[in-house]
């Protein structure tokens, strides 16, 4: 019996540890299998890193080849999409063939006016109407001749307007340029981006200049009825000098029907129709409706759509996040939306969303923009390529100098910038832009600290109640005089120090200041006084 339940308690205690055994064996091979698992899950995931890394790296090592493309044409079709943003074929070929086209110098009209022949920069523009018409492999040549050359303050190309209008003080063309050029100087001649920061005299300098502007354009219309570009034009000086939301509605509706195909006609309408200056979500849609009714024969069309969204989305909110940047360009590749992208905290593998302004419109101004928004992103050596090829692009008839200006900075051209800025001012003296810019240029890079300091004083003067008047001050002043950086901080932030992250860690009452304070009953004393 005993040998019986000796054999039993052996069986039952060999089967537990047979069990047990098993047991801890599937468990080993549960852990090496999940171990494996968990293995190949992360060789998995670095391989997709990777992948993305190379595909990334990839991109922007063709972005960046297709921009050193000679040919236009061929520069602009080469470059490659930029993920999720895809174009249809014929947009592409569409914005490139315009993008492409060869049209008269300022330069040239210069040297042709010079020999006396004024007839014949008449006779080039008279042709451009004519291919416009007639020719689709050259239509919209006639306005992108007016918007790359002529909207623009730089005097040296006021200059050989002036000299044109003289020598043709009849023509349509030259008439019609020098209202283009003047819309655009007063527009600029407003200076402060807020109107609580802008002062009297510079809204009245802009619509002096408008005014001019706008007799310039009605006479080149009076000469010539279905000249697009003065059309087009009024619509934004009409805007400036009246508002009337009658008016602008009319004149968007003239000038699309002079040219209606046209689809930067429609583009000008739109802005001033956005809610966000007067206009409504209604006139908008008419707008909308009315270039969707054209797009099978412009494929260019989907910019006024992709313009109409960016205001829609704009005008309840004030701000866009990227996803509402990436709806509105999925739609085109409107300069709007690009331009005020920048602005965003962009990641690295975002920069590549920038490269369509440079794409359709490789000009100063748009690789400024472009490098600006690349070096946020964490693209230093991108961002300065494209200040290179901005600096490089750069001449005296360049169309905006503050972009040449701030290439020229970015490639520590600094001289060559000053001097570009103080052009600036001789033409405006009310420039904030090129005042700001100076600053810096004197306080940062080129030590001159008493040039900094008086071009502070005479932006404040300009400028009393602007909050960036006051931060230049304070910026010439923070390593010189802690005092007086700080009494001026205090006046351009009163409420929100925030915008300064060093104000409160450099202005802020030291703790022994608040405890001799305290052990004074609280009385003002000499540290408080020098605030």
């Amino acid at each position: 019996m005993t040998r019986s339940l000796i054999s039993i308690i052996s069986l039952t205690i060999g089967i537990a540890l047979l069990v047990v055994v098993s047991i801890l064996g599937y468990d080993r091979w549960r852990i090496e299998r999940l171990a494996e698992t968990a293995r190949q899950e992360a060789e998995q995931r670095r391989a997709k890193d990777e992948a993305q890394r190379s595909d990334h790296n990839a991109r922007i090592a063709a972005l960046r080849a297709a921009d050193k493309v000679a040919d236009p044409l061929k520069r602009c079709l080469e470059f490659p999409d930029v993920p999720p943003l895809h174009w249809s074929p014929a947009f592409i070929a569409e914005r490139c063939r315009l993008t492409a086209l060869d049209i008269i110098t300022v330069e040239q009209i210069d040297a042709m006016l010079a020999a006396g022949d004024n007839a014949g920069v008449d006779a080039t523009f008279q042709d451009y109407a004519m291919q416009d018409a007639s020719d689709p492999k050259r239509r919209g040549i006639l306005f992108r001749a007016y918007e790359q050359r002529f909207e623009s303050s730089n005097p040296v190309i006021g200059g050989v307007i002036e000299r044109w209008v003289k020598a043709s003080p009849h023509s349509a063309y030259a008439l019609a340029a020098r209202g283009v050029f003047r819309v655009r100087t007063a527009a600029e001649a407003r200076g402060s981006r807020r109107t609580v920061d802008t002062p009297q005299e510079n809204f009245e300098t802009m619509k002096r200049l408008m005014a001019d502007a706008e007799s310039d354009l009605r006479a080149s219309l009076a000469i010539k009825s279905d000249f697009i570009v003065p059309a087009t034009y009024l619509i934004p000086a009409a805007a400036r000098l009246r508002g009337s939301r009658e008016e602008i509605a009319e004149l968007g509706r003239k000038a699309i029907a002079i040219a209606p195909d046209e689809y930067r006609a429609y583009i000008f309408w739109s802005k001033e129709a956005s809610p966000m200056w007067g206009g409504s979500s209604e006139e908008l849609a008419e707008i909308a409706n009315a270039a969707k009714a054209r797009e099978d024969g412009n494929p260019l069309m989907a910019l006024v759509a992709a313009r109409v969204r960016y205001f829609n989305a704009l005008s309840p909110r004030g701000r866009l996040s990227l996803d509402d940047y990436i709806e509105i360009l999925a739609v085109a590749p409107d300069n709007f939306a690009l331009d005020n992208m920048g602005y965003l905290p962009l990641s690295p593998a975002d920069a590549p969303l920038m490269t369509p302004l440079v794409r359709f419109e490789p000009t100063v101004e748009n690789y400024m923009l472009a490098a600006s928004a690349l070096k946020k992103a964490g693209q230093s050596e991108w961002s300065h390529e494209y200040a290179v090829r901005a600096a490089d692009l750069g001449s005296p008839t360049t169309p905006n100098l503050e972009s040449y200006a701030e290439a020229l900075t970015a490639t520590s051209q600094f001289e060559a910038a000053v001097a570009l800025n103080q052009k600036m001012i001789e033409v405006n003296p009310r420039n904030l832009d090129a005042m700001t810019a100076l600053i810096v240029l004197y306080e940062d890079h080129l030590k001159r600290h008493d040039d900094a300091v008086a071009m502070a004083h005479r932006m404040l003067e300009a400028y009393p109640d602007s909050s960036t008047a006051w931060v230049m001050l304070a910026y010439t002043q923070k390593r010189t005089d802690t005092a007086e950086y700080c009494k001026s901080m205090n006046r351009a932030y009163p409420t929100e120090p925030r915008y300064r992250w060093d104000f409160e860690n450099i202005c802020a009452p030291k703790e022994d200041d608040r405890s001799s304070s305290r052990s004074n009953g609280g009385q003002r004393g000499q540290h408080s006084g020098g605030k």
